[in-house]
């Protein structure tokens, strides 16, 4: 098994962005200074690791910080990833992005960053350790934290910035568990496609259109996420 197979997985799983997709009836949130989403994540049935975003106030621009750990196995191959973006947005306008991805694996290690500035001419300019490319004055990154990215286009990849296609359909409101108790939250199937690679993943947002659930297959198995808390 290559070790790009592998890390092409991992990666595109986490960078999963909502073009548009179907109409729902769920709102979409606007995080504040303090809000702060927290999540564990699952694969056949034991944690493989945590996801939290945090957000604070920096003048009139709220800033995003995103902290993944995840670790998966199967048989003899292991791999884990630690990933840290951070986001700064006045408004609905993104202002920057950074990001940093470090996978290692019983295969071979990578070590990834992204990032993505604003032009004099409006534009994105997105930048990694092998390239640079412009990117639409109204990209934005994979974060996955409320339902306006349903709705949003165009939306880039935490790793490369790069455009992933998009199509799902909202399948309505089903009982889940979020935050340690029953709640009901929406359905979103999505199919997210990236160098001709498809991924089927499955989100789920509360009534006021936060993150509470997400799933999604690897090559090692299928990766849940359950918000485990809420500010």
């Amino acid at each position: 098994m290559h070790m790009n197979f592998i890390k092409k997985t991992l990666l595109l799983s986490l960078a999963i962005s909502l073009s548009p997709i179907a109409e729902a009836a769920t709102p979409s949130w606007t995080p504040k200074a303090g809000s702060q989403l927290s999540f564990i994540s699952r694969s056949n049935g034991k944690p493989t690791g945590t996801l939290v975003f945090d957000f604070t106030q920096s003048g009139d621009r709220i800033v995003e910080r995103r902290v993944e750990h995840l670790e998966l196995s199967r048989m003899l191959l292991k791999a884990a990833m630690d990933q840290t973006l951070e986001s700064t947005w006045r408004g609905q306008t993104l202002e920057s992005f950074t990001s940093s991805t470090i996978v290692k694996s019983t295969v071979k290690d990578s070590n990834e960053s992204l990032k993505v500035t604003r032009l004099a001419n409006g534009k994105l300019s997105a930048t990694t350790q092998d390239s640079s490319h412009e990117l639409d004055a109204e990209a934005w990154p994979l974060t996955l934290t409320s339902r306006s990215f349903v709705s949003h286009s165009p939306v880039f990849d935490l790793t490369k910035g790069k455009i992933i296609t998009v199509n799902g359909v909202s399948k309505g409101f089903e009982p889940i568990t979020a935050d340690g108790v029953t709640q009901n939250c929406e359905r979103v199937e999505t199919k997210a496609t990236q160098d001709k690679t498809s991924t089927d993943v499955v989100l789920w947002y509360d009534s006021i259109g936060r993150l509470c659930a997400m799933r999604y297959p690897t090559v090692m198995g299928t990766v849940d996420y359950i918000r485990t808390s809420v500010k």
